[in-house]
């Protein structure tokens, strides 16, 4: 729609949009900085024994002794870097 002959309204029209979009994303970096917006923090969940059942099932792991130690070395980790 904006060429070189666009109209005068076409211009207007363009020139409120830009206007409008500017004001609406200044309003939202004011806000943001009053609230003082933090993403919510979730409580970290760990896997069952079930889920962990499930999962060497689906794989066709046994679950021996190791397998609960390298899980739980895996979700320590996890923890770590998510908390």
């Amino acid at each position: 729609m904006t060429k070189d002959n666009s109209t005068g309204k076409d211009k207007e029209f363009y020139a409120r949009k830009k206007k409008m979009f500017e004001r609406l994303n200044h309003q939202i970096a004011i806000n943001t900085e009053v609230v003082g917006y933090v993403a919510p923090q979730r409580t970290w969940v760990g896997l069952t024994d079930e889920d962990l059942q499930s999962i060497c099932d689906e794989w066709q792991i046994y679950n021996g002794a190791w397998m609960d130690f390298f899980v739980k070395d895996i979700e320590t980790k996890l923890k770590e870097k998510n908390t």
